[in-house]
């Protein structure tokens, strides 16, 4: 084995040694009061199942919602990311998500952007 090939093996391995993989965030979360979230969870059941375990619920991580629609405080997210805010209660919303396969979460209102002519002086109204 010549020092060059051993010089070659050493880069390839440190290389590998040095590469992380991309950054990832599963779908849903078991969140607990007092408890940092684990949003480890792809399938919803054993998110539910670690929530239970640790005395709360098992949410959709609001990062990674693919589209949400409806206008409920209360949606229900499918494992594949959508979500649909149907719901009027935690309930209601819990057992369709444990119907489908899916999980609830609490819906975030949009921040309202502010609006950039309110104070503009050439405004025609």
């Amino acid at each position: 084995m010549t020092a060059a090939f051993r010089w070659h093996i050493v880069a390839i391995l440190l290389i590998g040694a040095l590469y992380t993989p991309p950054a990832y965030a599963a779908l849903f979360c078991a969140v607990a009061q007092g408890l940092t979230q684990e949003c480890i969870y792809d399938d919803p059941a054993l998110c539910r199942k670690r929530a239970a375990q640790i005395g709360g619920v098992c949410n959709a991580n609001r990062d990674e919602l693919y589209l949400v629609q409806g206008d409920y405080n209360f949606c229900m997210v499918s494992p594949s990311g959508y979500g649909e805010c149907f719901y009027q209660d935690r309930a209601s919303c819990d057992q369709a998500a444990n119907r489908s396969g899916g999980a609830c979460v609490t819906r975030v209102q949009p921040i309202e952007q502010p609006d950039p002519y309110e104070n503009d002086p050439k405004k025609l109204y």
